[in-house]
């Protein structure tokens, strides 16, 4: 029985290609979005999935004062670790400091972050070897790689057995030797180790000492036999305590240590300073993919009823005629039923195919994730896919086929039924997705609008024309300000601890009776200069005990003027000599926040900053960069450009508004190819009246409007409903997104409302063709 059903189904889903093409090409790349937006929401949420222990693995975070105020520390003494293992319900411990470090392979230098791990690392965190032995990681000299490194240093070529020469931070150059190929760990992962080496390499220069309470690594995790141990552990750490104060030498005293699980870390990130997890989860992106995913769902299911009720229309005299024959209601509803599930299963086929083909590595591109489909590793993906192919197979199919298996014989082979024409089911669902082609369309316009705002806001100063170098040590910075000095490019010089729009200290800082926390900048003579911020009041800082401060900073204390006032930072007094003009020192993702800029010590200085005659920056950095590779052949010349610094901004933007765009086409073919069977069928049954109304002389316009006028007057109501929507939801995206952005204005809607009109009014282009060459003999001839 089951085995006629499906080749019935097959037969007839045969004999209407085009209807089955439709179906199947919506249906996949819809449930291709929603696997995509599955995968990112799954690897936010869950991001240490992969490791078999990670419900027994924890990271020891450290909870101190700071000048009266509590707050929690990803980094833990150095020592630490190792005194851990003595605890009993600790099985093993894994301490983790990361280095920056310059790699010399082919002739070429490649800057990484390592990662310096214990020998436990391997047998704690699931991360298979493609090659190589993880007992090597004992051995000081090896390093091991990712397949991704693997490549990019040695091709495709095996990289075992293979020598890199490597220069940790503050540490001479050495040789290490690949001994390991990991397979590829997810991007989100808090453990994101694509290069890593023996932990003892962080003691080589004798700067730092194992035994050192008063040095923090990076981060300490342990791992116990079972996760309800942990408080055993967290009852034994007292002495850690007092060895950790004693030796304490910043005025932060540790009152506990404390235990996050691997799974949560992600999850807490923002309520911990210096994780190792890194920034804090996007919760707008989630619940925005979230909702695009779901959108296109419930558009290709509706767009499915609409095909399929449609289609159905041919297929009338079948249903009479089975019905007549015995055929019952619910044999017909599972035929039906049964030709959806097998549109569905191949839709979802070729959705999988089309995700790990093109949507996942475009999405990937477009946002820098490392996002991957693996069956085999990830259950729930199973039963993601398993409960969405029942959702889908039910929602899309289950109206039409309780609707189509309905009818009456009689009045079908009667030629009485007048099939769907007045269908308020079907003309709500089309309503539906031309709205939500509006908001969409909407959406895109209004983003692009955005970008180009962005791209020409002001961001408080002359951001043109200045060159950056990063420097590592004071002989580089002092013979680079040197070099920049003689060059007839460079206007001005000044270096910087910290500079703006790329690294920034938040700071307690504290003003009469009120405390705040201020970004403070420390910074070299004539750096607001070269910079261009405009000092509203007072002038530069000429001294250490010397500060400017900006427009919000002053505002927030309540000063009028900053001349005569004094800060204390640090338990040191700084007289304000000037007001800066308020500028963007972050993206515009970011608000204006209190700044500080004092005079600082050029031996810890790590940018160079110049200005350089209009047009001539790139002469100047080609100038240096072979002045570098003069002075410094072993090292990397890192620069970049100030109108540079907002990039990464701008294509979040770009990626963000390309996922608009695609789900923007996706909503408006969708939504034509709903409202072109619609108005097949509405021409199909309003066919002898137009008949009649032509041999009568109706007028052409006339005409298409008996047929095509109801859709025009759906289209009209969608986007009067889609108004409000659309800007609610503009709003809330552009708020999530950006702190300063463009205001929603008419042009936007305008430019929105014409896309789509004259998009729909194309559709059914066709339609009003054939209704004006259409000759009503041909048609009643057959009557």
């Amino acid at each position: 029985m089951l085995r006629n059903y499906f080749k019935t189904a097959l037969r007839n889903l045969l004999r209407q290609k085009i209807t089955l093409f439709i179906n199947v090409a919506c249906l996949s790349v819809a449930v291709g979005c929603s696997i995509v937006a599955y995968l990112f929401v799954d690897n936010h949420v869950n991001r240490e999935w992969y490791h078999a222990n990670a419900e027994k693995i924890f990271l020891v975070e450290r909870q101190a004062r700071e000048e009266g105020d509590l707050y929690t520390y990803g980094t833990t003494p150095t020592p630490l670790g190792p005194a851990m293992t003595d605890l009993a319900p600790v099985v093993r411990t894994v301490r983790v400091a990361i280095s920056q470090a310059t790699i010399l392979s082919g002739g070429n230098e490649f800057d990484e972050r390592i990662r310096l791990v214990d020998p436990g690392f391997m047998d704690m965190f699931t991360l298979p070897l493609v090659d190589g032995n993880s007992s090597a990681l004992r051995d000081k000299n090896a390093v091991f790689l990712s397949q991704d490194l693997a490549r990019k240093y040695f091709g495709e070529e095996n990289a075992i057995g293979r020598t890199l020469q490597i220069k940790l931070q503050d540490q001479a150059e050495r040789s290490f030797v690949v001994r390991g190929v990991t397979e590829h760990i997810p991007s989100q992962s808090c453990v994101e180790f694509s290069i890593f080496m023996s932990y003892e390499n962080r003691f080589e220069t004798g700067s730092t000492h194992s035994d050192d309470w008063n040095n923090l690594t990076q981060a300490t995790f342990i791992q116990v036999d079972n996760p309800a141990d942990i408080a055993r552990v967290a009852s034994q750490m007292k002495p850690f305590i007092t060895l950790q104060n004693a030796a304490d030498k910043t005025n932060t005293p540790v009152k506990a240590f404390i235990f996050e699980n691997l799974l949560d870390i992600k999850r807490n990130v923002g309520n911990v300073k210096n994780s190792i997890a890194g920034r804090k989860l996007s919760w707008q992106g989630v619940i925005m993919f979230s909702s695009i995913a779901t959108l296109l769902l419930l558009l290709s299911c509706f767009n499915f009823i609409n095909i399929s009720m449609a289609a159905a229309g041919t297929r009338l005299k079948e249903i009479g005629i089975r019905k007549v024959i015995g055929g019952n209601k619910l044999q017909l509803i599972f035929q039906f039923l049964t030709e959806n599930v097998v549109v569905c299963l191949a839709a979802f086929i070729i959705a999988v195919a089309l995700t790990g083909s093109f949507l996942l590595p475009a999405f990937n591109n477009i946002f820098g994730n490392g996002l991957i489909m693996d069956f085999s590793l990830r259950i729930n993906l199973w039963l993601y896919m398993g409960a969405l192919l029942v959702l889908v197979g039910v929602v899309s199919g289950l109206y039409p086929a309780l609707y189509i298996a309905s009818f009456k014989p009689v009045v079908i082979l009667r030629d009485r039924l007048r099939f769907g024409s007045k269908n308020r089911f079907m003309q709500f669902l089309l309503s539906f997705q031309f709205v939500l082609a509006f908001v969409t369309m909407m959406a895109s316009v209004g983003l692009t609008l955005n970008l180009i705002d962005l791209k020409n806001r002001d961001w408080g100063y002359d951001h043109e024309n200045i060159l950056v170098v990063k420097v590592k040590s004071p002989e580089q910075y002092n013979r680079m300000y040197k070099t920049a000095l003689e060059q007839s490019q460079v206007l001005s010089v000044a270096g910087a601890k910290q500079h703006a729009g790329i690294y920034r200290t938040e700071m307690n800082v504290t003003a009469g009776e009120a405390q705040s926390h201020a970004i403070v900048f420390e910074v070299g003579n004539h750096y607001l200069e070269t910079m261009g911020f405009h000092l509203t009041s007072g002038r530069s800082p000429g001294t250490r005990s010397e500060v400017v401060v900006n427009e919000l900073f002053a505002r927030q204390f309540g000063w009028e003027t900053g001349e005569g006032r004094t800060i204390v930072i640090d338990s040191t007094t700084y007289a304000v000599t000037g007001v800066v003009r308020d500028f963007h020192h972050d993206s515009f993702q970011n608000d204006i926040e209190p700044l500080v800029f004092r005079l600082g010590d050029e031996s810890q200085f790590t940018y160079l900053v110049m200005r350089t005659a209009p047009g001539s920056a790139a002469q100047a950095s080609a100038s240096l960069n072979s002045a570098w590779k003069h002075d410094f052949p072993d090292v990397a010349f890192h620069y970049f450009f100030q109108d540079q610094a907002f990039d990464e901004m701008y294509e979040n933007s770009n990626g963000l508004l390309r996922i608009f765009t695609f789900t923007t086409v996706l909503a408006l073919l969708m939504s034509c190819v709903g409202l072109f069977g619609l108005a097949a069928q509405r021409a199909l049954s309003k066919m002898k009246e137009l008949c009649i109304r032509k041999i009568f002389g109706i007028p052409q316009v006339k005409a298409i409007l008996l047929v095509n006028g109801h859709f025009l007057v759906l289209l009209t109501v969608s986007a009067l409903v889609a108004t409000p929507v659309s800007y609610l939801i503009l709003t809330a995206v552009l708020d999530s997104f950006y702190t300063y952005r463009m205001e929603i204005g008419p042009a936007s809607f305008i430019i929105a409302y014409l896309l789509v009109i004259v998009t729909m009014l194309l559709t059914l282009l066709k339609k009003f063709v054939e209704i004006t060459r259409m000759n009503p003999a041909d048609i009643l001839r057959n009557e």
